[in-house]
Protein backbone atom coordinates (compact mmCIF):
# COMPACT_ATOMS: atom_id res chain seq x y z
CA UNK A 1 0.00 0.00 0.00
CA UNK A 2 1.06 3.56 -0.35
CA UNK A 3 -0.47 7.15 -0.03
CA UNK A 4 -2.55 6.58 -3.14
CA UNK A 5 -4.71 4.22 -1.30
CA UNK A 6 -5.00 6.21 2.06
CA UNK A 7 -8.49 5.78 2.34
CA UNK A 8 -10.41 9.44 2.56
CA UNK A 9 -12.42 10.17 5.92
CA UNK A 10 -15.40 8.01 6.67
CA UNK A 11 -18.86 9.65 6.60
CA UNK A 12 -20.08 10.96 10.16
CA UNK A 13 -22.20 8.95 11.79
CA UNK A 14 -24.29 10.89 14.27
CA UNK A 15 -21.35 13.32 14.37
CA UNK A 16 -18.70 10.80 14.92
CA UNK A 17 -16.53 11.34 12.32
CA UNK A 18 -13.06 9.35 11.37
CA UNK A 19 -9.93 9.38 9.22
CA UNK A 20 -6.73 8.26 8.77
CA UNK A 21 -3.67 9.59 10.49
CA UNK A 22 -1.13 7.97 9.25
CA UNK A 23 0.15 4.62 8.33
CA UNK A 24 -0.43 1.46 7.03
CA UNK A 25 1.15 -0.85 9.06
CA UNK A 26 2.81 -4.01 7.66
CA UNK A 27 -0.82 -5.49 8.12
CA UNK A 28 -2.45 -3.08 6.03
CA UNK A 29 -4.45 -0.95 8.72
CA UNK A 30 -3.81 3.07 8.64
CA UNK A 31 -4.24 4.60 12.09
CA UNK A 32 -7.35 6.19 12.17
CA UNK A 33 -8.86 9.27 14.44
CA UNK A 34 -12.49 8.77 15.59
CA UNK A 35 -13.60 12.24 16.75
CA UNK A 36 -17.11 14.58 16.60
CA UNK A 37 -17.21 18.38 17.32
CA UNK A 38 -18.45 19.75 20.45
CA UNK A 39 -19.02 23.49 20.83
CA UNK A 40 -16.70 24.03 17.66
CA UNK A 41 -14.15 22.12 19.29
CA UNK A 42 -12.78 18.58 17.89
CA UNK A 43 -12.64 15.72 20.34
CA UNK A 44 -11.17 12.91 19.99
CA UNK A 45 -12.72 9.65 20.94
CA UNK A 46 -10.68 7.05 19.83
CA UNK A 47 -7.61 6.40 17.85
CA UNK A 48 -6.09 3.42 16.96
CA UNK A 49 -4.34 0.65 14.02
CA UNK A 50 -8.39 0.01 11.78
CA UNK A 51 -9.31 -1.86 8.44
CA UNK A 52 -12.06 0.25 7.18
CA UNK A 53 -14.58 -1.88 8.37
CA UNK A 54 -13.41 -2.15 11.92
CA UNK A 55 -13.22 1.87 12.15
CA UNK A 56 -16.92 2.20 10.62
CA UNK A 57 -18.17 -0.44 13.31
CA UNK A 58 -16.05 1.92 15.82
CA UNK A 59 -17.80 4.86 14.43
CA UNK A 60 -20.92 3.62 15.10
CA UNK A 61 -20.37 2.00 18.66
CA UNK A 62 -19.48 5.63 19.68
CA UNK A 63 -22.03 7.40 17.98
CA UNK A 64 -24.78 5.06 20.37
CA UNK A 65 -23.10 4.86 23.02
CA UNK A 66 -21.78 8.74 23.84
CA UNK A 67 -20.04 7.37 27.74
CA UNK A 68 -17.80 4.47 25.72
CA UNK A 69 -14.87 6.95 24.91
CA UNK A 70 -15.12 7.81 28.43
CA UNK A 71 -14.54 3.90 29.15
CA UNK A 72 -11.14 4.12 27.02
CA UNK A 73 -8.69 1.57 27.89
CA UNK A 74 -5.49 3.27 29.34
CA UNK A 75 -1.94 3.19 28.26
CA UNK A 76 -1.43 -0.38 28.91
CA UNK A 77 2.35 -0.75 28.01
CA UNK A 78 4.75 1.99 26.83
CA UNK A 79 4.19 1.64 23.43
CA UNK A 80 0.60 2.22 24.12
CA UNK A 81 1.32 5.38 25.54
CA UNK A 82 4.08 6.55 23.35
CA UNK A 83 1.59 5.70 20.00
CA UNK A 84 -1.12 7.36 22.03
CA UNK A 85 1.29 10.64 21.95
CA UNK A 86 2.29 10.67 18.85
CA UNK A 87 -1.19 10.50 17.14
CA UNK A 88 -1.91 13.85 19.20
CA UNK A 89 1.06 15.48 18.18
CA UNK A 90 0.20 14.35 14.23
CA UNK A 91 -3.23 15.46 14.82
CA UNK A 92 -2.05 19.12 16.36
CA UNK A 93 -1.94 21.51 13.33
CA UNK A 94 -0.04 23.74 15.15
CA UNK A 95 3.18 21.71 14.82
CA UNK A 96 5.06 21.88 11.95
CA UNK A 97 5.90 18.57 10.00
CA UNK A 98 9.92 18.51 11.21
CA UNK A 99 8.85 18.15 14.29
CA UNK A 100 6.58 15.41 14.34
CA UNK A 101 8.80 13.92 12.47
CA UNK A 102 11.74 13.85 14.78
CA UNK A 103 9.03 13.12 17.74
CA UNK A 104 8.04 9.85 15.75
CA UNK A 105 11.74 9.18 14.88
CA UNK A 106 12.43 9.21 18.68
CA UNK A 107 9.57 7.93 19.98
CA UNK A 108 10.21 4.61 18.01
CA UNK A 109 13.79 4.18 19.30
CA UNK A 110 12.55 4.85 22.30
CA UNK A 111 9.27 2.12 22.13
CA UNK A 112 10.24 0.13 19.40
CA UNK A 113 6.89 -2.15 18.64
CA UNK A 114 4.77 -4.07 20.98
CA UNK A 115 7.53 -7.42 20.30
CA UNK A 116 9.87 -4.50 21.27
CA UNK A 117 13.37 -6.49 22.70
CA UNK A 118 15.30 -5.81 25.91
CA UNK A 119 16.85 -2.55 24.30
CA UNK A 120 12.99 -0.93 23.79
CA UNK A 121 10.95 -0.32 26.39
CA UNK A 122 7.55 -1.16 24.37
CA UNK A 123 6.32 -4.42 25.38
CA UNK A 124 6.99 -2.95 29.44
CA UNK A 125 3.47 -2.77 31.71
CA UNK A 126 2.79 1.16 32.30
CA UNK A 127 2.60 -0.17 35.89
CA UNK A 128 6.14 -1.77 35.93
CA UNK A 129 7.98 1.57 34.56
CA UNK A 130 9.92 2.58 37.33
CA UNK A 131 13.43 4.59 38.24
CA UNK A 132 15.15 0.87 38.26
CA UNK A 133 13.28 -0.13 34.88
CA UNK A 134 14.47 3.25 32.66
CA UNK A 135 18.18 2.64 34.57
CA UNK A 136 18.22 -0.77 33.04
CA UNK A 137 16.94 0.41 29.35
CA UNK A 138 19.55 3.40 29.74
CA UNK A 139 22.30 1.01 30.49
CA UNK A 140 21.37 -1.45 27.44
CA UNK A 141 21.43 1.42 25.16
CA UNK A 142 24.63 2.94 25.99
CA UNK A 143 25.84 -1.08 26.09
CA UNK A 144 24.46 -1.22 22.39
CA UNK A 145 26.59 1.95 21.43
CA UNK A 146 23.69 4.37 21.49
CA UNK A 147 25.21 8.24 22.19
CA UNK A 148 24.13 9.54 25.27
CA UNK A 149 22.70 12.67 23.77
CA UNK A 150 20.54 9.92 22.07
CA UNK A 151 19.64 8.16 25.29
CA UNK A 152 18.89 11.49 26.83
CA UNK A 153 16.43 12.54 23.78
CA UNK A 154 14.93 9.54 24.12
CA UNK A 155 14.21 10.26 28.26
CA UNK A 156 12.95 13.27 27.45
CA UNK A 157 10.64 12.16 24.77
CA UNK A 158 9.19 9.45 27.08
CA UNK A 159 8.37 12.35 30.11
CA UNK A 160 6.66 14.14 27.49
CA UNK A 161 4.88 11.48 26.26
CA UNK A 162 3.87 10.75 30.43
CA UNK A 163 3.01 14.26 30.85
CA UNK A 164 0.57 14.46 27.84
CA UNK A 165 -1.03 11.53 29.15
CA UNK A 166 -1.23 12.26 32.83
CA UNK A 167 -3.29 15.30 31.46
CA UNK A 168 -5.48 13.11 29.29
CA UNK A 169 -6.21 10.67 31.73
CA UNK A 170 -4.16 7.55 30.17
CA UNK A 171 -1.47 7.54 33.13
CA UNK A 172 -0.86 8.32 36.33
CA UNK A 173 1.93 9.40 38.59
CA UNK A 174 5.18 11.07 37.43
CA UNK A 175 7.56 9.84 34.93
CA UNK A 176 10.54 8.82 36.76
CA UNK A 177 13.80 11.01 36.29
CA UNK A 178 17.11 9.17 35.47
CA UNK A 179 20.51 10.91 35.00
CA UNK A 180 22.63 9.81 32.08
CA UNK A 181 26.43 10.52 32.02
CA UNK A 182 28.85 10.53 29.28
CA UNK A 183 28.64 12.80 26.25
CA UNK A 184 27.91 16.61 26.39
CA UNK A 185 25.14 17.41 28.67
CA UNK A 186 23.15 20.37 27.46
CA UNK A 187 23.67 23.38 29.00
CA UNK A 188 21.66 25.26 31.14
CA UNK A 189 22.50 29.07 32.06
CA UNK A 190 20.58 31.66 31.90
CA UNK A 191 22.36 34.90 31.31
CA UNK A 192 21.29 37.96 33.14
CA UNK A 193 21.05 41.35 30.99
CA UNK A 194 24.52 42.83 31.90
CA UNK A 195 26.09 39.89 31.14
CA UNK A 196 24.78 39.34 27.46
CA UNK A 197 25.66 42.69 27.10
CA UNK A 198 29.26 42.41 28.54
CA UNK A 199 29.64 39.58 25.47
CA UNK A 200 28.08 41.80 22.98
CA UNK A 201 30.73 44.21 23.86
CA UNK A 202 33.25 41.38 22.90
CA UNK A 203 32.23 40.11 19.43
CA UNK A 204 31.76 41.62 16.09
CA UNK A 205 30.07 40.82 12.89
CA UNK A 206 27.86 38.16 12.06
CA UNK A 207 28.18 36.76 15.88
CA UNK A 208 27.30 39.82 17.29
CA UNK A 209 24.07 39.95 14.71
CA UNK A 210 23.38 36.55 15.51
CA UNK A 211 23.66 37.56 19.29
CA UNK A 212 21.28 40.28 19.49
CA UNK A 213 19.14 38.62 17.14
CA UNK A 214 18.58 35.93 19.72
CA UNK A 215 18.17 37.82 22.63
CA UNK A 216 15.69 40.56 21.12
CA UNK A 217 13.44 38.04 20.14
CA UNK A 218 13.62 35.06 22.27
CA UNK A 219 13.67 33.05 18.93
CA UNK A 220 14.83 29.17 18.30
CA UNK A 221 17.82 28.44 17.15
CA UNK A 222 16.55 27.10 13.52
CA UNK A 223 14.29 29.81 13.29
CA UNK A 224 16.36 32.75 13.29
CA UNK A 225 19.03 30.41 11.49
CA UNK A 226 16.44 30.04 8.49
CA UNK A 227 15.62 33.83 8.39
CA UNK A 228 15.65 35.38 5.45
CA UNK A 229 15.55 39.01 4.21
CA UNK A 230 12.01 38.38 2.27
CA UNK A 231 10.78 37.84 6.01
CA UNK A 232 12.01 41.29 7.37
CA UNK A 233 9.94 43.95 7.31
CA UNK A 234 12.84 46.49 8.60
CA UNK A 235 10.89 49.68 7.84
CA UNK A 236 7.91 48.54 10.56
CA UNK A 237 10.65 46.31 12.29
CA UNK A 238 8.80 42.81 12.20
CA UNK A 239 10.24 39.43 11.60
CA UNK A 240 8.22 36.72 10.38
CA UNK A 241 9.74 33.61 11.20
CA UNK A 242 8.89 29.63 11.35
CA UNK A 243 9.32 27.37 14.15
CA UNK A 244 7.58 24.35 15.47
CA UNK A 245 4.52 25.72 15.77
CA UNK A 246 3.74 27.04 12.58
CA UNK A 247 4.62 31.12 11.40
CA UNK A 248 4.38 33.86 13.43
CA UNK A 249 5.24 37.72 13.71
CA UNK A 250 8.10 38.97 15.73
CA UNK A 251 8.53 43.01 16.82
CA UNK A 252 12.60 43.78 16.31
CA UNK A 253 13.48 47.12 18.29
CA UNK A 254 16.47 48.89 19.49
CA UNK A 255 20.11 47.72 18.75
CA UNK A 256 19.27 44.57 17.21
CA UNK A 257 16.92 46.21 14.27
CA UNK A 258 20.01 48.69 13.76
CA UNK A 259 22.21 46.23 13.69
CA UNK A 260 20.21 44.39 11.12
CA UNK A 261 19.49 47.69 8.98
CA UNK A 262 22.93 48.29 8.62
CA UNK A 263 23.66 44.58 7.72
CA UNK A 264 21.21 44.82 5.07
CA UNK A 265 22.10 48.07 3.55
CA UNK A 266 25.93 46.31 3.62
CA UNK A 267 24.98 43.42 1.86
CA UNK A 268 23.01 45.47 -1.27
CA UNK A 269 20.04 45.72 -0.15
CA UNK A 270 19.01 42.39 -1.51
CA UNK A 271 15.65 41.14 -2.02
CA UNK A 272 16.21 37.40 -0.20
CA UNK A 273 18.89 35.18 0.91
CA UNK A 274 19.33 34.20 4.42
CA UNK A 275 19.97 36.53 7.08
CA UNK A 276 22.87 34.70 8.74
CA UNK A 277 24.01 32.46 6.46
CA UNK A 278 27.40 31.77 8.64
CA UNK A 279 24.70 29.80 11.16
CA UNK A 280 23.38 26.65 9.93
CA UNK A 281 19.57 25.14 10.60
CA UNK A 282 20.75 22.08 12.56
CA UNK A 283 23.78 23.30 14.79
CA UNK A 284 24.68 26.06 16.57
CA UNK A 285 28.52 24.95 16.71
CA UNK A 286 30.00 28.13 15.06
CA UNK A 287 28.20 30.66 16.89
CA UNK A 288 29.20 28.19 20.27
CA UNK A 289 32.59 28.57 19.32
CA UNK A 290 32.32 32.74 18.94
CA UNK A 291 30.51 32.63 22.39
CA UNK A 292 32.28 30.45 24.42
CA UNK A 293 35.64 33.11 23.56
CA UNK A 294 33.49 35.95 24.02
CA UNK A 295 32.51 34.68 27.04
CA UNK A 296 35.88 33.84 28.69
CA UNK A 297 37.33 37.77 27.78
CA UNK A 298 33.67 39.03 29.53
CA UNK A 299 34.54 36.93 32.80
CA UNK A 300 30.74 35.48 31.97
CA UNK A 301 29.84 31.95 32.64
CA UNK A 302 29.62 30.62 29.29
CA UNK A 303 26.03 30.25 28.04
CA UNK A 304 24.71 28.38 24.34
CA UNK A 305 22.20 30.71 22.01
CA UNK A 306 19.44 29.03 24.16
CA UNK A 307 20.35 30.67 26.97
CA UNK A 308 19.46 33.84 25.23
CA UNK A 309 16.04 32.48 24.51
CA UNK A 310 15.79 31.66 28.09
CA UNK A 311 16.84 35.20 29.01
CA UNK A 312 14.27 36.64 27.12
CA UNK A 313 11.61 34.51 28.71
CA UNK A 314 12.96 35.64 32.16
CA UNK A 315 12.93 39.47 31.12
CA UNK A 316 9.19 39.72 29.54
CA UNK A 317 7.45 38.01 32.69
CA UNK A 318 9.86 40.16 35.09
CA UNK A 319 8.59 43.12 32.68
CA UNK A 320 5.17 42.12 34.10
CA UNK A 321 3.95 41.02 30.33
CA UNK A 322 1.11 38.34 30.43
CA UNK A 323 1.69 35.04 29.95
CA UNK A 324 -0.24 34.67 26.79
CA UNK A 325 1.76 37.88 25.30
CA UNK A 326 4.57 36.16 26.19
CA UNK A 327 4.12 32.72 24.76
CA UNK A 328 3.02 34.96 21.47
CA UNK A 329 6.20 36.28 21.07
CA UNK A 330 8.40 33.65 21.62
CA UNK A 331 6.27 30.89 20.06
CA UNK A 332 5.08 28.43 22.86
CA UNK A 333 2.25 28.14 25.18
CA UNK A 334 1.98 30.25 28.50
CA UNK A 335 1.81 26.24 30.50
CA UNK A 336 5.30 25.53 28.84
CA UNK A 337 6.81 28.96 29.39
CA UNK A 338 5.61 28.44 33.02
CA UNK A 339 7.00 24.94 33.15
CA UNK A 340 10.45 24.72 31.14
CA UNK A 341 11.26 28.48 30.81
CA UNK A 342 10.51 30.42 34.00
CA UNK A 343 13.02 31.39 35.91
CA UNK A 344 12.74 32.67 39.49
CA UNK A 345 15.64 34.52 40.35
CA UNK A 346 16.54 35.76 44.46
CA UNK A 347 16.03 39.04 44.19
CA UNK A 348 12.66 38.86 42.28
CA UNK A 349 11.33 36.50 45.65
CA UNK A 350 12.60 39.46 47.84
CA UNK A 351 10.82 41.79 46.08
CA UNK A 352 8.04 40.28 45.79
CA UNK A 353 7.76 39.70 49.39
CA UNK A 354 8.61 43.73 49.97
CA UNK A 355 5.89 44.67 47.74
CA UNK A 356 3.11 42.10 49.45
CA UNK A 357 4.74 43.44 52.42
CA UNK A 358 4.77 40.30 53.92
CA UNK A 359 7.55 41.11 56.41
CA UNK A 360 5.12 44.41 57.87
CA UNK A 361 3.76 42.15 60.09
CA UNK A 362 5.70 43.21 62.86
CA UNK A 363 5.87 47.05 62.32
CA UNK A 364 3.30 47.72 64.87
CA UNK A 365 4.08 44.85 67.06
CA UNK A 366 5.02 45.76 70.73
CA UNK A 367 8.48 44.30 71.79
CA UNK A 368 8.04 41.81 74.20
CA UNK A 369 11.30 40.43 76.77
CA UNK A 370 12.60 37.91 74.41
CA UNK A 371 13.66 41.18 72.23
CA UNK A 372 15.84 42.34 74.78
CA UNK A 373 16.63 39.38 76.04
CA UNK A 374 17.95 38.69 72.26
CA UNK A 375 19.85 41.90 72.32
CA UNK A 376 21.71 41.99 75.23
CA UNK A 377 23.27 38.45 74.40
CA UNK A 378 24.63 39.28 71.28
CA UNK A 379 25.52 42.72 72.84
CA UNK A 380 27.75 40.45 75.45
Amino acid sequence: MSDADRPKPRPPILGVRARVVRGPDDQGRWYWRIWRRDNARAETLRSGWYSITDVEREQARLAVDPEAAQRRQGARTVYDLVDYWIAAREDDQGLSANTVRINRHTAKRLAGSKKAGLTDLGRTLMTSVNRRTLERWRDAQQRAGVAASSVRLGLRTLRQAWTWGREVGLVDGECPRVTVRGGKAREKYTPERAEVAAVLAELDGWARRAVLLYAATGARLDEIASLTWSRCNLERGVLTVRGKRGERKVPLTGGALLSLRAAWTAAGSPADGRVLSEVTYKTSRRLDDRLKVACKRAGVPYFPPGGLRRAAVVSLYRAGVDPGLAGAIVGHSPTVALRNYRQIAGSEMAEAVARAGLGGLGDNVVEGPWVSQTVSQHGS
